[in-house]
């Protein structure tokens, strides 16, 4: 097992739709969780946001609550992100003391998409990445929607502004 000591980026390339789609991971290691305070570059502007916690450790999931509040703050003027959050450690469910149905409530009262998995032996990775790549995949065809809505009402415009030219001259 690897820990992380600092921050750890990573770097997939997952394809939707035969397009490519690039997803860039920070992993913090936990530095928040000792001091709470982690640098808003890291949350701020983002896609999605994912909030691991691990289920073997209450006071992880208990310290969950602090970042959807902190997210939201930074973020309600920056427009749409989507919160992911992450139950890690699923394999040792034997020690177990955060339960599904709890986290799920959490999941349902704050409008975030809920998944469990264990890093340690790669359960439920790969459909993480997935659901991230397809979240990636609409945003980028709702931006290009968009853009080509304004293009066409620009391309209108101009044409009335000809002909409007053409009229008075």
């Amino acid at each position: 097992m690897i820990s992380t000591l600092g921050i750890d980026v990573q770097r997939f390339i997952s394809q939707v739709n035969e397009k490519k789609v690039f997803i860039e991971i920070y992993d913090t290691g936990g530095l928040e969780s000792s001091s709470k305070t982690l640098p808003q570059f890291y949350y701020k502007k983002e896609d999605c946001i994912l909030l691991f916690y691990d289920v073997t450790n209450k006071e992880s999931f208990d310290n969950i609550n602090y970042w959807i509040k902190e997210i939201k703050e930074e973020n309600e003027k920056e427009g749409k992100y989507t919160l992911f959050l992450i139950g890690n450690k699923i394999d040792n469910n034997e020690n177990r003391v955060v339960e599904k149905k709890v986290a799920k409530i959490l999941d349902e009262t704050n409008n975030i998409k809920y998944f469990e998995c264990s890093c340690l032996n790669k359960i439920n990775i790969f459909e993480i990445l997935n659901e991230i790549a397809l979240l990636a995949y609409k945003k980028e065809l709702k931006n290009n929607e968009d853009n080509e809505k304004e293009f066409l009402l620009l391309k209108k415009k101009e044409e009335n502004n000809k002909r409007k030219r053409k009229k008075c001259c």
